[in-house]
C-alpha cells in the first residue's frame, strides 16, 4: 500500500503522536484523535519514516490496553495489515495484551516479501543488510525489517497521556469498549439519537440500543422526545462520573 508523502501529512502525524505522548518537538495536535484510524494511517506512513515507525512501536507496546480491538479491526480495509501485524507480533512479544490475536488473525502478509523502509529500495547497501539481517517477525509478514527498538526516552508519562486525550481516559477506568465510546461521545451535550450515534462510533444499531437501555438502567444517561427522535443526553449522573473520572489524571 503506497502514500503520497509530502511534509505536510507527516507534521500532522507528528502532532497527533505528541499529543498521544511522543517527545518530539513541536505543537501537539489541537483537537481530538481517534487512535484506531491513527494506527491504521501510521502502519502506512511509517514506512517512509523511521523514527515514527520507532515511536508507533513503542506506543502499540506501553498503551495496547487503550486501544478498541473492534474498532481497530473496521479500520483495517485502510491499513497496511502486514505492517500492523508484525508490530502487534512484536508488541505481544514485548508484554502487550494476547488477546490481540483477534486483530492478528485478520491481518494479511506480503504473498512477495519485499523492503519494509519505502527510502531504501534505491540503495543497495541497505537492501543487502536489511534482507540479510531481517527478523523472523517482520518476515512472517512478508517484510524485511531490523527494527525492534523501543524509546526510552523522548516519551511523556501515561498520566499525560490520559490527561490529554479524554477518550483514552475514559477508556482506562471503563475499558477499550462501547460504554466509553458512547458516554464520551454524549460530553458534547448534544442531543443524539441512536440511529445516529451507531453510525458515529462505528458500532451496529442494535450494540447501541442494548448499550443505552443499560447506560439508562444505571442512570447515567437520559432521553428527551424531541420530534421525531428520542434524543439521549448524558444525565447528571453520567457528567459527574465522567468528571471524576478526568480528575485523576488533571
Amino acid at each position: 500500500m503506497e502514500w503520497n508523502y509530502n511534509d505536510t501529512d507527516l507534521d500532522v502525524l507528528y502532532r497527533k503522536w505528541k499529543k498521544l505522548g511522543w517527545g518530539v518537538t513541536g505543537n501537539s495536535y489541537d483537537g481530538d484523535i481517534d487512535i484506531e484510524k491513527l494506527i491504521t494511517e501510521t502502519t502506512i506512513a511509517a514506512r517512509y519514516d523511521g523514527r515514527l515507525f520507532q515511536w508507533f512501536r513503542t506506543w502499540i507496546r506501553n498503551y495496547n490496553d487503550l486501544i478498541n480491538k473492534k474498532r481497530l479491526i473496521r479500520f483495517l480495509n485502510t491499513a497496511d495489515t502486514a505492517v500492523l501485524g508484525a508490530v502487534l507480533d512484536l508488541a505481544i512479544e514485548n508484554g502487550a495484551d494476547p488477546n490481540f490475536i483477534v486483530v492478528i488473525s485478520k491481518c494479511k502478509p506480503y504473498q512477495k516479501p519485499e523492503l519494509f523502509f519505502k527510502n531504501i529500495e534505491n540503495v543497495p547497501f541497505y537492501i543487502d543488510q536489511e534482507i540479510r539481517n531481517s527478523l523472523p517477525v517482520y518476515t512472517k509478514w512478508g517484510l524485511y525489517c531490523t527494527e525492534v527498538e523501543f524509546y526510552t526516552d523522548a516519551n511523556y508519562n501515561r498520566d499525560y497521556v490520559l490527561k490529554n486525550n479524554g477518550l483514552l481516559a475514559l477508556r482506562s477506568i471503563l475499558g477499550a469498549n462501547i460504554r466509553a465510546e458512547i458516554l464520551y461521545k454524549l460530553l458534547t451535550g448534544a442531543g443524539i439519537a441512536v440511529k445516529k450515534l451507531s453510525n458515529e462510533i462505528g458500532y451496529s444499531y442494535s450494540s447501541v440500543y442494548m448499550e443505552v437501555l443499560s447506560l439508562k438502567r444505571n442512570g447515567l444517561l437520559s432521553e428527551k422526545d424531541e420530534g421525531r427522535y428520542h434524543k439521549l443526553y448524558l444525565s447528571a449522573k453520567g457528567t459527574t462520573l465522567i468528571k471524576n473520572i478526568n480528575s485523576l489524571f488533571a
